[in-house]
């Protein structure tokens, strides 16, 4: 997880400054959307402060369109974010506007991590994850994001995939207590040429010009159980 720390480079009021709370009193992780195409903690920070007439920046963490993560205010700082739960809450800002775009995977993974790791530290359940729309009062579309769906993609297990000790970008699945990983970025990862047979639906794994396996059924991937491997298919 890169989290670059940015508190002391953002624009601060003049005269205002936000109060300070203790940590035990954090209920809820806010979600929300920047609702612009672009910008980051610096061009927030501006606009909070100048047009808003803010301490300092709302939020405790933006996460840009990249996945990475900036820190933004200290976690016992009460930002303005989420009018009635300021003083419960920290708010985590994804650059971008949801009600147009498709949440970024490299967004969808830095949250994650991020979200996991507060819940962890602030001994909180996967229910204090909360969308900025989701609170009573809040007349917003903000964060445009399904937050049942997310919730369930942020408390699936991370699995990771390592050859060598380098660790590949493939897709992972955790499903049931087994590891299913995409054969074909797998296959080519190994070195592999991955190849579909349409009329038997099959995938063939060759190297060498010599058939190494052979997959059948479905969407294809690699079950690894108890370090043996065989293929199977996931309908």
């Amino acid at each position: 997880m890169e989290i670059i720390d940015v508190r002391k480079q953002l624009a601060r009021h003049p005269s205002k400054e936000y109060t300070k709370r203790t940590l035990e009193g954090i209920k809820y992780l806010v979600v929300h959307h920047s609702a612009t195409s672009g910008g980051d903690a610096s061009s927030f920070a501006r606009y909070h402060v100048n047009n808003l007439d803010w301490p300092g920046i709302g939020y405790h963490y933006v996460i840009l369109e990249d996945g990475t993560i900036q820190w933004t205010n200290d976690l016992n700082v009460t930002s303005y974010h989420v009018k009635g739960y300021n003083n419960q809450s920290i708010g985590i800002c994804l650059v971008g506007d949801f009600t147009i775009e498709i949440l970024k995977k490299e967004q969808k993974a830095a949250v994650k991590e991020l979200i996991r790791n507060l819940l962890s530290r602030l001994n909180l359940g996967m229910d204090a994850v909360k969308g900025h729309n989701e609170f009573s009062g809040s007349a917003t579309a903000c964060p445009a994001l399904d937050m049942d769906a997310l919730r369930k993609f942020l408390n699936e297990e991370q699995v990771e995939v390592y050859i060598n000790n380098e660790k590949l970008d493939i897709p992972v699945e955790l499903k049931g207590g087994v590891t299913y990983v995409a054969i074909r970025s797998l296959g080519e990862a190994l070195g592999y040429d991955v190849e579909w047979d349409g009329d038997k639906n099959r995938v063939y794994l060759i190297k060498d010009d010599v058939l190494e396996q052979v997959q059948q059924e479905g969407n294809y991937y690699l079950s690894i159980i108890n370090n043996i491997k065989k293929i199977v298919s996931e309908v």
